[in-house]
């Protein structure tokens, strides 16, 4: 398993691309994406939206989230399991959207999206 930044890269692939008979390698990582139902709303106020966890908004329907390696020390219960869920598929990120719909095995909450992402 390649590492690096303390996140999990099992799903990291690269191909060769050669236009024009140059040799480059991209790296391809996975992605799962949720239903932002499956967050509390405290969960994103102060996990997704603030400094404790490092997330990228997405417009204003919710956040790309890279996938720790292990479980963060003191991670909401909600983002937890999301995160369980991307490893145990190999995910590298997942995306968190307001427009998903929400799936069966995740608990679904009554979170709305900050005003603020």
């Amino acid at each position: 398993m390649e590492e690096g930044h303390g996140f999990a890269k099992t799903c990291r692939q690269s191909i060769v691309i050669h236009p024009n008979q140059h040799k480059e390698r991209c790296v391809i990582e996975t992605m799962l994406t949720l239903s932002t139902a499956h967050l509390r709303r405290s969960t994103c106020d102060a996990w997704l939206a603030g400094d404790t966890l490092v997330a990228f908004a997405k417009g204003d329907q919710g956040w790309f989230v890279p996938v720790p390696d292990a479980n963060v020390a003191d991670i909401p219960d909600d983002l937890a399991e999301c995160f369980a869920l991307a490893r145990a598929n190999r995910c590298d990120w997942v995306m968190f959207d307001g427009d998903t719909s929400p799936l069966s095995i995740l608990p679904v909450y009554d979170a709305a999206l900050p005003a603020d992402i």
